[in-house]
């Protein structure tokens, strides 16, 4: 059985105990509003404001909402 060092130890500890606190406080729409932003700033911020506007420039926006799209 291998040792554990300081870190392995500090890993198992505060996982565990992340884990435990994060069931307790759990909601599903605190999961939905999670998932909507994550496909927001995913999907949209990313493919349409960096690769679509920046990389490609295949539309045109006004200034202000370029830098709203990507910052």
């Amino acid at each position: 059985m291998p040792i554990l060092g300081t870190w392995e130890i500090y890993q198992v500890y505060y996982c565990s105990r992340s884990s435990i606190a994060g069931s307790l406080v759990f909601s599903w729409g605190a999961l939905g509003i999670a998932m909507f932003l994550h496909w927001l700033f995913g999907s949209i911020g990313v493919c349409l404001g960096y690769r679509r506007l920046l990389s490609h420039r295949s539309f045109k926006v006004p200034r202000w909402l370029e830098y709203a799209i990507a910052p």
